[in-house]
């Protein structure tokens, strides 16, 4: 979705904002006083989040981070972000104005934060919660689809 612009979304208390997230990695003891946080920021906010749809060319740093106060952390995981980070950046590499090694620095840093990310309670806690509705979506397919070759026409009207 580029060029769109996705709309603010109000997040329930489970729910940790990318910037929240971004801050309690940038304290843990093996990111605290490295440039990682900051390679992490920069990269959302010039090569993720604008393939994702959202706005940030223009954003002042206090505006960057408003907008990631409203993001939740379950909508990037880190094949997504990743994946809009690669296919940004070698926009950028084939356009002339970014260097391949510049990339590897950022995508490191990326790569941590998800890393970090994926292992964090509160942040399978939440991720469980989404999947709850998509398994019992699953559950009633299955329950459609058993019904059907049983041949019982009452519940096939239902469905």
């Amino acid at each position: 979705m580029i060029g769109g612009s996705k709309s603010f979304k109000t997040m329930d208390i489970t729910t940790k904002s990318l910037s929240h997230a971004v801050s309690i990695w940038g304290k843990t003891q093996k990111i605290h006083n490295t440039r990682y946080a900051n390679l992490v920021k920069i990269a959302l906010k010039l090569y993720v989040l604008p393939r994702m749809g959202y706005q940030t060319k223009d954003l002042s740093s206090s505006g960057f981070l408003a907008l990631c106060d409203t993001i939740s952390c379950l909508e990037l995981n880190s094949v997504n972000a990743l994946d809009a980070f690669d296919q940004t950046f070698t926009e950028r590499v084939e356009g002339g104005s970014l260097s391949l090694e510049t990339k590897k620095n950022y995508r490191s840093a990326l790569g941590q934060f998800f890393n970090w990310l994926k292992v964090q309670p509160w942040y399978i806690q939440a991720a469980e919660l989404v999947k709850i509705p998509e398994i019992l979506q699953r559950a009633r397919a299955k329950t459609t689809l058993r019904t059907i070759s049983s041949g019982d026409d009452a519940v096939i009207a239902k469905g």
